[in-house]
C-alpha cells in the first residue's frame, strides 16, 4: 500500500507541479495580515456575501464526514455551522495565522498543514481517501502567488475527478458605483459567466478576469455571488459543487 500511495503522490505532483511554489508567510499578495485587517474592517459590508456562501454550502451534503479545506485564511467567509458538520477537517493554508483564527472565530481544532496546496493536496488526497474537498475563495487569487496559475487551475478537476469537491472563487472584479453594487443580486447559471453577461448587467466598463472560467467541469451548475469587498471594489464570485461522476471522461483540455 505504501508503494501505491507514493506512486499516486508522484503522479499527481507531476500533474500539478509548477515552476515557483508559493511559501507560507504572514504578509503575502493574497491572504495574510493585510487580508485579516480588511476582513475585520469590512465584516458588516461583507455580510451579504457571507450569507450567500452559507446558503450555498448548506446545499452541499457529500456522503462523507471528512473535509479537506484549502485556503480558508482564517475562515472569514465561512459559517461556523458548516465547519462544525465534519468529524475531521484537514486544513491546507499558506497563512500561519489560519489555525489560530479558525479556533478563535469558529471553535475549529483542525489538523493543519501550512504549505502550498499544489504540493500538499496530492498527499492529503492519499492520506484522506474519502474526504470531500473545499477551495475557500482561493483559486481566483492564484495569479498573485504562482506564475503557473493557469496550468494549476486547469489540472485541478482532473486531480479531483473521483472526489466530491466544491469551490467558490473570484470570477470577475471591477470598480463599481456603490448603488449598483448594493443592488446586485445572486445569480445561477449552467454556463460560465461571460463578458456578454457582464455587458448586459451594465455595472462597469472594464472587468478584471480572474482566470477561473475552466475551474469547474463542463455542465456543472454555477452560482454567482456579489461581493462588495472594499471601497468601490466589487467582485462576482463563482461557486460550484462537483460530484465524482461530473469528473468522469473529462477531455484532457477541458
Amino acid at each position: 500500500m505504501v508503494g501505491d500511495a507514493d506512486s499516486d503522490i508522484k503522479h499527481h505532483e507531476l500533474a500539478l507541479a509548477g515552476t515557483r511554489p508559493a511559501r507560507p508567510g504572514y504578509v503575502r499578495q493574497s491572504g495574510g495580515l493585510r487580508w485579516h485587517l480588511r476582513a475585520f474592517a469590512g465584516r458588516n459590508r461583507h455580510a451579504v456575501f457571507r450569507n450567500c456562501v452559507a446558503d450555498w454550502l448548506n446545499t452541499w451534503r457529500p456522503p462523507t464526514t471528512g473535509l479537506i479545506l484549502v485556503g480558508p485564511s482564517g475562515g472569514w467567509c465561512l459559517p461556523t455551522e458548516f465547519l462544525a458538520r465534519w468529524a475531521h477537517v484537514l486544513v491546507i493554508d499558506l497563512d500561519p495565522l489560519s489555525p489560530l483564527l479558525l479556533r478563535l472565530r469558529h471553535g475549529l481544532r483542525a489538523e493543519t498543514r501550512c504549505a502550498d496546496f499544489v504540493e500538499e493536496l496530492p498527499r492529503a488526497l492519499v492520506d484522506c481517501p474519502t474526504h470531500a474537498v473545499l477551495f475557500a475563495n482561493l483559486l481566483g487569487q492564484l495569479s498573485l502567488e504562482r506564475d503557473d496559475h493557469e496550468h494549476v487551475r486547469a489540472r485541478l478537476k482532473h486531480l479531483l475527478a473521483r472526489r466530491h469537491w466544491a469551490s467558490f472563487h473570484d470570477r470577475y472584479s471591477a470598480d463599481v458605483e456603490p448603488a449598483l453594487a448594493i443592488a446586485a443580486r445572486p445569480m445561477s447559471d449552467a454556463a460560465p459567466m461571460t463578458p456578454t453577461v457582464l455587458q448586459r448587467l451594465a455595472m462597469a466598463r472594464e472587468w478584471v478576469d480572474h482566470g477561473t472560467e475552466r475551474v469547474l467541469p463542463p455542465g456543472v451548475s454555477r452560482d454567482y455571488f456579489p461581493w462588495r469587498i472594499v471601497g468601490r471594489r466589487f467582485h462576482w464570485v463563482e461557486a460550484g459543487i462537483v460530484k465524482p461522476e461530473d469528473g468522469l471522461d473529462l477531455p484532457h483540455d477541458a
